[in-house]
């Protein structure tokens, strides 16, 4: 299993990178307001993203691929099912044939609860992604960190201006402590005029990811790795 996990984090890192356009963001039906603006916060990191109709309970991979295709997606997908108001999933999926990560999301701050004076400033791509060393480790964190940066950057060739002529405007930190993904958005501030160092301002929302599974598939298959809070 650990080699399963390792070829699939190779694999994915060497890929081709995929339509800038590709990444779909879906919910259930019946969220909560408080999930409802999680996700609306979530997508404003995407701002390439294209939101799909909404899935019903139970949902599997079919339907997960029919709302992509509806969507014009067809690569990437983010996929947030709710079962109760306090309940909340976080799935990262990789089309049409996986892998996918599903993360319990056990730590919600919305944009409007962190009440940060830069929320209100529009994300554009492409974002600056930080990881720490923990990500180096085990085979399934390594095939975790891919799944991130799939769904977070902008693949390699997509639109819009380029990094190296205005510089990142909004950087997104993961870590991993205590078992957890901790991840944390902040916008890339310059000193007056354009120079001097740049200060990171945290902008929001902010999640606490417990990973529980790593699938061959998407949203199933063979699991490449299963955590203790499955």
């Amino acid at each position: 299993v650990r080699a399963a996990a390792a070829a699939a984090a190779a694999a994915m890192s060497a890929a081709e990178p995929v339509d800038e356009d590709a990444l779909v963001i879906l919910v259930q039906r019946g969220i909560t307001p408080r999930q409802r603006h999680l996700v609306r916060d979530v997508g404003a990191l995407l701002p390439r993203a294209r939101v799909g109709d909404k899935l019903p309970h139970r949902a599997g991979a079919e339907a997960l691929l029919d709302a992509c295709f509806l969507a014009e997606g067809g690569m990437r997908a983010l996929f947030l099912p709710a079962r109760f108001e306090d309940e909340m999933w976080l799935w990262l999926v990789r089309l049409p044939h996986g892998p996918s990560v599903r993360f319990q999301v056990i730590n919600i701050h919305t944009v409007a609860e962190c009440n940060f004076a830069h929320a209100l400033r529009r994300v554009r791509p492409p974002c600056l992604l930080s990881f720490d060393a923990a990500f180096d480790g085990a085979p399934h964190l390594r095939l975790i960190r891919e799944l991130l940066r799939a769904t977070f950057g902008q693949p390699a060739g997509a639109g819009g201006t380029a990094p190296a002529e205005r510089g990142f405007e909004t950087a997104i930190s993961f870590h991993y402590v205590d078992e957890r993904v901790w991840l944390r958005a902040y916008d890339v501030v310059l000193g007056e005029g354009g120079r001097g160092c740049a200060e990171l301002c945290e902008r929001g929302p902010r999640l606490v990811l417990t990973p529980q599974r790593v699938l061959t598939s998407a949203l199933d298959g063979a699991p490449l790795w299963i955590g203790d809070a499955s």
